[in-house]
């Protein structure tokens, strides 16, 4: 015998109480682990308990986070970053990998290690 999903009915009264939530507010207000909720998640929206109201973007990078509610609906598409931030991205972290890759170069030498960081 299964030990007893405590977290199952936790987030549906989460739900109820608080209004629409992403995962980590899910998280942060349980005090679950992020794959307990995850898998909890999925569970209510096969049965058709919860669904993606809406998504919020990501601060820095990373995901959009969906925001779940209570009852049976039509979930949204994740949105798409725009290609311009993508690139964006990808300029920036090119950048910081060629400094970073610079410094490792001139580790030994002080001053160049400087003339890196300044060029």
């Amino acid at each position: 015998m299964s030990p007893p999903n405590y977290t199952y009915p936790a987030i549906l009264q989460a739900l109820e109480a608080n209004g629409d939530m992403t995962m980590v507010d899910l998280v942060a207000d349980l005090q679950a682990s992020r794959s307990t909720i995850q898998h909890n998640l999925r569970r209510l929206q096969d049965e058709g308990k919860i669904h993606v109201c809406g998504w919020v973007a990501p601060r820095k990078q990373g995901l959009w986070a969906p925001v779940y509610t209570l009852g049976a609906g039509v979930s949204p598409k994740m949105p798409r970053q725009a290609k311009a931030e993508v690139r964006r991205r990808q300029l920036a972290w090119h950048k910081k990998k060629t400094l970073t890759n610079r410094l490792a170069a001139n580790q030994g030498n002080v001053f160049a290690t400087l003339i890196a960081q300044v060029a």
